[in-house]
């Protein structure tokens, strides 16, 4: 078995012997020729039977030489043609052609070793083509799920994202990390009450949208039956606790902005602290009182408080995407940059806010990727209207 798989070598060391034996012997016909042509200008006819011999030797050696010449040639061919065949197949799979037939080969020599470890090689892109093949379809339908999720999710949403009336002003966005997250906004208009909800679910991705739906969902239901917002917290809470695991809290602003006396009810469960941009005194700042923990954690009975709200003045509420985005340089957007941005636009509208605050922190994120969804819900307050 040994000799066999040694067959290649052999024949390639043949090759090479053949190869020096005819070069040997083209060198002695050469130097035959100069010493006949030395005889022949030699006028003593002693050396005629020698340059006879000699003769001889040349045609001898000239047929050996052409027949040593055509064995070397044949046994050359033959060794390499498989080699070729091979090259050429190969070419043939390089150019997409992965089911390409491999040239046989009969002999057990290195050739053979070779074609077989060429055609694992081939069998393996095969299978390559194969996996990559099957997970291209499941990442589209994966995709063509997200996409349904989606815009299962944009119906959690208000219909509208502009609301406008005689009394407030109201402008909203959501953008997304993901096809789908856990940032949500809710708000809706009662008995001459504005309802906001503002929250973000733990982490992103699906299981975080699922959460952001059941407590969108819940809020619509109850705070119209509510008169506070943090009895709207304890029914939220007591929900969060008895049906979610230990890993799964909710950091919500929710609001009662009253739209005849301009007085706005709040509780912050653990969320970023509002910004309050005041119309007559042209300054900002963060709604500060209250904080409470997040929904979920832990039974609590949350806390509530009030700002009255005058003519023009303007409130933002956000999730911790906007100041926790970062650049390059791991630097964060930060809530004092956001603060100075509400207070330099005095006179802007809810949503001349809303796209200012999203296109600086593209401004300042670049070309990273976002890590987290981001909400904002901005409200303007025109003046107080009573019956």
């Amino acid at each position: 078995m040994k000799r066999a798989k040694n067959l290649f070598s052999t024949r390639l060391a043949l090759a090479i012997f053949l190869s020096c034996s005819a070069i040997l012997l083209l060198l002695f016909v050469v130097i035959h020729l100069f010493q006949r042509v030395s005889l022949l200008r030699q006028p003593d006819h002693a050396y005629e039977p020698v340059a006879l011999v000699g003769d001889i030797v040349l045609v001898s050696c000239l047929c050996c030489l052409v027949l040593l010449f055509r064995v070397t040639h044949r046994v050359i061919k033959r060794i390499f043609l498989p080699l070729e065949q091979l090259a050429a197949t190969t070419r043939t799979i390089a150019d997409g052609h992965f089911n390409e037939q491999l040239p046989m080969n009969d002999s057990h020599d290195e050739l053979q070793e070779l074609r077989d470890s060429f055609r694992y090689m081939q069998q393996k892109i095969v299978d390559s083509m194969g996996d990559l093949k099957s997970s291209t379809i499941e990442k589209e339908k994966i995709q063509s799920e997200m996409r349904v999720a989606q815009r299962i999710q944009e119906r959690f949403l208000p219909v509208q994202h502009i609301l406008h009336d005689r009394r407030f002003s109201l402008y909203a966005a959501l953008e997304q990390s993901k096809s789908v997250g856990g940032d949500m906004y809710s708000y809706f208009v009662k008995k001459s009450n504005l309802y906001i909800l503002v929250g973000d679910v733990q982490g992103n991705g699906i299981p975080a949208a699922l959460y952001m739906a059941s407590i969108s969902t819940l809020f619509n239901y109850v705070a119209p039956t509510k008169h506070a917002t943090s009895e709207i917290c304890n029914t939220l809470n007591t929900y969060m606790c008895r049906n979610t695991g230990d890993d799964i809290f909710i950091t919500l602003f929710i609001g009662i902005l009253n739209l005849n006396s301009g007085i706005l009810n709040y509780t912050n469960a653990g969320h970023p602290y509002p910004i309050i941009r005041r119309g007559d005194k042209g300054e900002a700042i963060f709604l500060k009182e209250p904080l409470d923990m997040p929904i979920g954690v832990t039974d609590n009975e949350y806390m509530e408080d009030h700002i009255q709200l005058e003519k023009g003045d303007l409130i933002l509420i956000y999730t911790d995407g906007v100041t926790e985005s970062q650049n390059k340089a791991k630097q964060f957007y930060g809530k004092d940059r956001l603060l100075h941005l509400v207070k330099e636009s005095p006179n802007s509208t809810p949503e001349e806010v809303v796209t200012a605050v999203l296109a600086d922190v593209k401004n300042h994120s670049g070309e990273t990727t976002e890590s987290d969804d981001l909400a904002l819900v901005s409200i303007l307050f025109h003046d107080a209207v009573f019956y």
